[in-house]
C-alpha cells in the first residue's frame, strides 16, 4: 500500500469533498494532519478513532470528546491552559490526552509553528521533559522516517473502511481507553476493542438495527451541541455523561442483542427524566431568545431544535425523539424510511 516500512503506515485520506488528510500511526494512536476547516489550525496533528461508516455521516473522523481535566491531562496543565487559553477547551479537547498532545507536538506543524503553540510548547518541554523522551525513545524510527518523508509520494485513499482496516492492522496498541471514555466510536468501527465491523446482530434483527442506528445518531448530534456550548455548570456535565451513558450502551458489542442494547439505553434515559427538563440558559437569556422567537414566527426553534415549542430545551427535544425510537423498536412497527431518514430524525434535535 505504502512505500513506507511496514510498520509504518502513512496515506492520505481524500474525502468526498476532495480535501486530503495525511492519516498515520504513532505509539499505537491514530492520528490525522488536519485542514484547519473545523479546528482553524491546519496541518496540525490530532488523534482520532477511524473514520464513521454511518451512511448519514460518512467520511467523519471521529475524534476526542472529554474536557481537559483529569485524568486525560495532568491538573497543572488543565490550569495552565486554562490560565493562559481561555475559551479555547473545545480545541484542546482534539489532543485528547497528555501523550496524544505530546506525540502531535513532536510531529510539529500547524499549531505548535504559530505563537500560541510555541508558548505551549516551551511549557510541555519544560514541564513532561521526562515523558517527552520516554516518547522519543519509544518511537525513535517513527520519527526519523518521518522527517524524511516526502508526503507527495505517500498513496492516496477514499476508501473509509480501507483506511480503518489498515489502522487497525498497524495501531496494535491502540489505546482508546487511554483517550478518554467519551470517544466517539460507532459500534461499527470500534475495531480496537471488539473488531465488530458492521456486523449483524446475533438475533438477526434487521429491523431493531435501524433503531439503534438512529438512537445513536441523536445521541452524536445532542452531545455535539453540548461541546459547542460547553459552559461548566453541573447539569450540562451530568447531560454529557448520560448521554454519554446511553450512546454506549447501544454501541455496546458486548451485548450481542440489538433489542436488549435498546432496552439498556431505555433504562438509563429513564433514570434521568428530570435532567432532561433543566434549561442550561440563565432566564435573562431565555427571555432574549424567546424575543427573537416570537419576531421569526418560532422558526428558529423548528431549525434549531425541530420544534416550534420554545420552551423546550434541546434534551426534552432528544427525550422525546428517544422515546419515539425506543417504542417503534419494542413493537417492531416498521419504519416507512430507510435507516438513513430515519437518522436524519435525529438530527433535527440538534
Amino acid at each position: 500500500m505504502s512505500k513506507s516500512p511496514e510498520k509504518f503506515l502513512f496515506v492520505n485520506h481524500i474525502s468526498s469533498r476532495g480535501n486530503k488528510r495525511l492519516v498515520t500511526v504513532v505509539g499505537g494512536y491514530p492520528f490525522y494532519q488536519s485542514t484547519g476547516k473545523n479546528s482553524s489550525e491546519e496541518n496540525t496533528f490530532f488523534p482520532f478513532g477511524g473514520i464513521s461508516l454511518y451512511n448519514f455521516s460518512s467520511g467523519w473522523f471521529l475524534k476526542p470528546t472529554c474536557s481537559i481535566s483529569q485524568p486525560y491531562f495532568p491538573q497543572k496543565l488543565a490550569k495552565f491552559i486554562t490560565d493562559n487559553f481561555p475559551g479555547k477547551d473545545e480545541f484542546f479537547m482534539r489532543f485528547g490526552n497528555l501523550e496524544t498532545m505530546l506525540l502531535s507536538m513532536l510531529m510539529g506543524g500547524g499549531y505548535w509553528d504559530g505563537i500560541e503553540g510555541t508558548k505551549l510548547k516551551i511549557y510541555l518541554l519544560g514541564e513532561f521533559a521526562a515523558e517527552i523522551h520516554s516518547l522519543q525513545q519509544q518511537n525513535r524510527s517513527f520519527f526519523d522516517y518521518y522527517q524524511k518523508l516526502d508526503t507527495q509520494t505517500v498513496p492516496e485513499l477514499n476508501n473509509n473502511e480501507q483506511i480503518n482496516e489498515l489502522l487497525a492492522r498497524h495501531s496494535f496498541r491502540l489505546k482508546l481507553e487511554a483517550m478518554n471514555k467519551n470517544f466517539k466510536v460507532p459500534a461499527e468501527i470500534d475495531y480496537a476493542k471488539h473488531q465488530f465491523v458492521a456486523t449483524q446482530s446475533a438475533d438477526n434483527d434487521q429491523n431493531r438495527r435501524k433503531y439503534v442506528v438512529a438512537a445513536i445518531a441523536l445521541c452524536d448530534e445532542y452531545l455535539k451541541h453540548l461541546r459547542s456550548r460547553y459552559d461548566h455548570q453541573t447539569h450540562t456535565i451530568d447531560k454529557i455523561n448520560a448521554v454519554q451513558a446511553m450512546r454506549d450502551a447501544l454501541s455496546n458489542s458486548n451485548v450481542k442483542s440489538d433489542l436488549e442494547r435498546l432496552k439498556q439505553a431505555y433504562k438509563i434515559h429513564n433514570e434521568h427524566q428530570e435532567l432532561w427538563k433543566k434549561h442550561r440558559d440563565p432566564l435573562g437569556l431565555l427571555i432574549i431568545k424567546f424575543i427573537g422567537h416570537i419576531l421569526t414566527l418560532g422558526i428558529v426553534s423548528k431549525i434549531n431544535k425541530g420544534t416550534f415549542s420554545f420552551w423546550k430545551p434541546h434534551s426534552q427535544v432528544l427525550s422525546e425523539n428517544l422515546k419515539s425510537i425506543f417504542n417503534q423498536s419494542e413493537s417492531l412497527q416498521e419504519y416507512q424510511n430507510s435507516p438513513q431518514q430515519a437518522s436524519s430524525i435525529a438530527l433535527q434535535s440538534g
